[in-house]
């Protein structure tokens, strides 16, 4: 959305302008550092950057506001309540952005999240139903004054509670593929993305280096990685960093011995070294098989290599992959509506995952779903189901599950509030058990199981699932149904 003026010869636009908020604290003064560094200090048309942080000395940057407010983690809806009301009292910033101190910005690109909404949130807005505030969140001046006036929140997930707010105030939520909870994929010259998001000081200098000089993120070797909690690609950059982990904390590498041992110096984990086998390297608790890598440039005709085990198969389909993209599968999040037709021929998939997904359509538009998996499944294909499951919560509700659903939601953590929260929260629009679930496939012809978290008795659907890394095992374990339904051989 443009702002407008007028002169003498009649409305003119113009860009609007932006106040861009980072969360901070006192603790973390080299990361702001490295934001001033990198992103923070680029010169962008009517955009003002400013860090936040609560209670404490009064001797910090101009461009740090110091706010009367706690400074610790749990109090981080009343400290964004703070900010944007001393926002408010600024005249100069038509839209203001909030984001983390861990996100890399791509300041250019912001204006033209304006035009989409009033609240502007990550990808994941559509299916979590709120938006990631490390991912960012635009807010209009409305919307700001919207949060400003509600009552003093409780502690909780300061993004929860902004998105739920403005929610019930009347205001959509608008979910942009450009605003990141994490960085599987970073901002370049090539692509749209503006956040960023779960940065270390390194990570934000690497990005900024690679926008001047994209060969800093050039592959020297790729892995397949394999760990009792999570696996996923880990990919060795000339450079001296590597991409990779569960939610892709990164880190450096370096050889040592030769090349003998390999040295994963994790940001955010402990160090792990790992011995040279013939497949690639390994520890007592990690695995990394190489990946074979396109021919050598420049070495003659290109040598044939065997297919990238990782690269993207049209059997096995990821439908609402968000947060985990499973390598070797055809992953879609937002891109690929269960409410419409799937845009597969019959009979072309070996494979279907979707977790914790059909509960964000009404039952009509899942039975319709079901249809359509039916119809693109091969012969023996294999759809795997996560939702959340009444039955289990009922059945399944603890302490445990009591205190994430208060960090969470901001609740009494009671029974009812469990069960509140999966029927009115996280934009769910069904309620479903194992059995429901179970019933309805049956009635298409499939031949169904129920499944455990994790676990299959097909391999390439084994150890798939994510959300128990987004939510916690526990949690995981109390809420989420598994339903496995193969297509039989014989026509239907």
């Amino acid at each position: 959305m443009k702002s407008v003026i007028k002169n003498a010869n009649g409305p003119v636009t113009r860009k609007p302008r932006l106040l861009v908020g980072v969360c901070s604290c006192h603790g973390h003064a080299p990361l702001r550092a490295a934001a001033r560094a990198t992103w923070a200090g680029q010169v962008a048309e009517r955009i003002r950057v400013v860090f936040f942080v609560g209670d404490g000395s009064e001797s910090e940057a101009p461009d740090v506001w110091v706010l009367r407010c706690p400074d610790d983690y749990e109090a981080l809806p009343l400290k964004t309540q703070t900010f944007l009301r001393r926002a408010l009292g600024e005249d100069d910033w038509d839209y203001v952005f909030k984001c983390d101190d861990d996100t890399y910005v791509m300041l250019d690109r912001l204006a033209g999240l304006a035009g989409l909404g009033e609240f502007v949130g990550s990808a994941d807005t559509a299916g979590a139903g709120f938006a990631s505030g490390g991912g960012g969140y635009l807010l209009s001046r409305n919307a700001a004054r919207a949060v400003v006036e509600a009552p003093v929140p409780a502690p909780g997930a300061e993004d929860v509670w902004v998105s739920r707010l403005l929610q019930q105030a009347g205001f959509k939520l608008v979910a942009s593929p450009a605003l990141q909870m994490n960085h599987a994929v970073l901002p370049n010259r090539e692509n749209s993305i503006v956040t960023a998001h779960w940065c270390s000081e390194e990570l934000l200098r690497l990005i900024h280096r690679a926008l001047a000089d994209p060969g800093a993120l050039r592959a020297a070797h790729t892995f397949h990685a394999t760990h009792a909690a999570w696996h996923g690609p880990v990919t060795l950059l000339e450079g001296g960093y590597f991409f990779g982990g569960s939610f892709r904390p990164d880190g450096r590498w370096e050889f040592e011995v030769g090349e003998t041992w390999l040295r994963l110096q994790w940001f955010h984990w402990p160090e792990d070294r790992l011995v040279f086998t013939p497949l690639g390297f390994v520890n007592a608790t990690l695995r990394l098989d190489r990946v074979p890598m396109e021919a050598a440039a420049g070495n003659g005709p290109q040598k044939k290599v065997a297919r990238d085990p990782l690269a993207p198969s049209a059997e096995k389909l990821h439908l609402g992959a968000g947060g985990n993209p499973l390598p070797g599968w055809s992953n879609h999040d937002l891109d690929m509506d269960l409410r419409q037709p799937l845009p597969l021929p019959d009979a072309s998939v070996r494979f279907l995952f979707a977790e914790h997904v059909v509960e964000h359509v009404t039952p009509r538009e899942a039975w319709r779903f079901f249809k359509e998996v039916r119809r693109v499944l091969k012969p023996g294909g294999v759809l795997r189901l996560a939702v959340p499951c009444v039955d289990l919560i009922a059945e399944r509700y603890d302490e445990a599950y009591a205190d994430f659903l208060r960090r969470v939601t901001g609740g009494d953590g009671s029974k009812e509030n469990a069960m509140d929260s999966i029927i009115s929260n996280w934009g769910h629009q069904a309620v479903w058990t194992v059995p429901a679930l179970r019933a309805v496939l049956h009635a298409l012809g499939l031949k169904t199981t129920e499944g455990q978290s994790g676990v299959s008795a097909h391999p390439e659907l084994h150890g798939i699932d994510g959300h128990a890394r987004a939510i916690g095992a526990h949690a995981n374990w109390v809420e989420t149904g598994i339903v496995e339904a193969v297509k039989p051989a014989l026509p239907i």
